[in-house]
């Protein structure tokens, strides 16, 4: 049992955040560089697969018939090619389809920096995959926290995020029971399990207030916000916004 100084070190430590996913924004996939090859290239051709190289070596296309969902996708990449690359799931769930061209950009993907980590972004298209996501965690990188720390040296299980809030407007095929759910994910075992659903609403901002009564994981644990529908169209007026809190 934690002892009382720890719980009101995590109460002070507490943080309180807001992130929001928007037409074509849920970042599916995560992938670093941990070689000394130069010239890394991560090229993904979104109807077959996708190449991870440097000058050293190449992955060959990891090929969506096989690698049929993120999970499987991720666990090649970090079982197979984790003396180059690494790879983290963000915004979807391990069950979250490969095929049919829902993974963007089609092309080559120009890296970005954040955290401390040069970061090979990979989305989803939600008009093809009719779903959104947005991961609420200790951190969204992949080998380092936010502010540049590296993971292992951050005590396992330390932490535990909870969800006050969620805001919302996509426009969908109309009101979807099951529309927007809740899962927590626990990382032994790779386990995702739905806590909550509720009704979507098409087309309009509609919150979702959980100030009193915050959905909050174990520790260690993450909580995945889905937006799902049979039709999802693409408008610029798209967005899934959810306020959470870590600590």
């Amino acid at each position: 049992m934690a002892s009382l100084e720890s719980l009101q070190t995590r109460s002070l430590e507490a943080e309180s955040k807001s992130g929001r996913t928007v037409d074509d924004k849920s970042l599916a996939i995560e992938i670093v560089h941990v070689a000394t090859g130069d010239n890394p290239v991560v090229t993904l051709v979104s109807a077959t697969g996708i190449t991870l190289a440097d000058d050293d070596y190449t992955t060959g296309s990891l090929a969506f018939s096989t690698y049929t969902n993120l999970g499987l996708l991720v666990d090649e990449i970090n079982e197979n090619h984790n003396l180059y690359w690494a790879a983290r799931i963000i915004d979807g769930l391990r069950s979250t389809l490969t095929a049919s061209s829902v993974l963007i950009p089609n092309s080559a993907i120009t890296a970005v920096t954040r955290g401390g980590e040069t970061i090979y972004e990979v989305f989803i298209d939600q008009s093809v995959n009719d779903s959104m996501f947005f991961r609420v965690a200790r951190d969204r990188g992949v080998l380092r926290d936010d502010n540049a720390n590296l993971k292992t040296d951050i005590p396992e299980g330390s932490h535990r995020v909870s969800i006050s809030g969620i805001v919302y407007r996509v426009s969908i095929s109309g009101a979807t029971a099951n529309g927007l759910r809740i899962y927590e994910y626990n990382p032994v075992g790779d386990v995702e399990t739905q806590l909550y659903q509720y009704t979507s609403v098409d087309d309009t901002e509609t919150t979702i207030d959980l100030t009193d009564f915050p959905i909050t994981a174990g520790y260690g644990n993450e909580l995945i916000v889905m937006f799902n529908d049979s039709a999802i169209t693409d408008a610029t007026t798209n967005f899934l916004q959810v306020d959470y809190t870590r600590e």
